[in-house]
């Protein structure tokens, strides 16, 4: 089942969510689009292909729009701040809705998971899912002072990037794989390069290699 809602932030502004809802599960993801002055927002094909497959998985999926976003009141702000409001509202509205939950997948896409990744974990069984996080200076160019910090690459999850994300100069996506590539850790963010994709997920089949190593991952975090 699918449905749209409208809860209120502590903003006291509402945001507009979209559930989907298998039905009795104890496992629930939410996941965060990209930048809504850019046009993000909870229709990005990259968000509903995501939504869709964990939702197939017998996932509980929540997808909301920022502040600023379609039906959402307010705006974006420059601080990332309000948004990350936002998403712990979200993250409180489906805890306290779905009282069965004992696993939830924090995520985004883009600037969505630079916002996800911010978030403290709110029960013992969180992990995160980062597709395509982009990374200084392409972060400081959007105004957005957001960068990952010691405490932030210490979460659980998986983050995957495209080896031809061009949304940052040649030098920087250098150092955006080399910065990915040296997170491995068992415990920690487990990181998948898709060597052909770009930051849009456009290409032939890219988006189909995505959503395996999604459900790749969903096997390996079940046990």
């Amino acid at each position: 089942m699918k449905e749209e809602r409208f809860i209120y932030s502590t903003e006291k502004n509402s945001l507009e969510i979209r559930i989907y809802d298998p039905g009795s599960t104890v496992n629930a993801a939410i996941i965060a689009h990209p930048y809504a002055p850019l046009g993000g927002n909870f229709n990005n094909h990259v968000v509903i292909a995501i939504a869709e497959k964990l939702f197939s998985l017998e996932y509980l999926v929540v997808t909301f729009n920022f502040r600023g976003a379609l039906g959402s009141k307010g705006q974006t702000s420059w601080t990332s701040y309000p948004e990350q409001q936002n998403f712990q509202t979200v993250i409180n509205y489906t805890l306290t809705n779905f009282p069965k939950i004992n696993k939830i997948i924090l995520g985004g896409y883009s600037y969505g998971a630079l916002i996800a990744i911010k978030m403290n974990p709110p029960i013992k069984n969180t992990f995160f899912l980062l597709i395509s996080p982009p990374l200084p200076p392409l972060t400081y160019f959007l105004g957005l002072f957001l960068q990952f910090t010691s405490n932030n690459l210490h979460k659980k999850g998986l983050v995957i990037y495209g080896g031809k994300d061009l949304l940052t100069s040649l030098f920087s996506w250098r150092n955006y794989c080399k910065f990915w590539a040296n997170l491995n850790s068992p415990n920690e963010l487990i990181t998948v390069k898709v060597e052909n994709a770009g930051h849009f997920w456009s290409e032939k089949n890219n988006l189909e290699i995505l959503l395996s190593e999604i459900s790749n991952w969903i096997n390996f975090i079940r046990t």
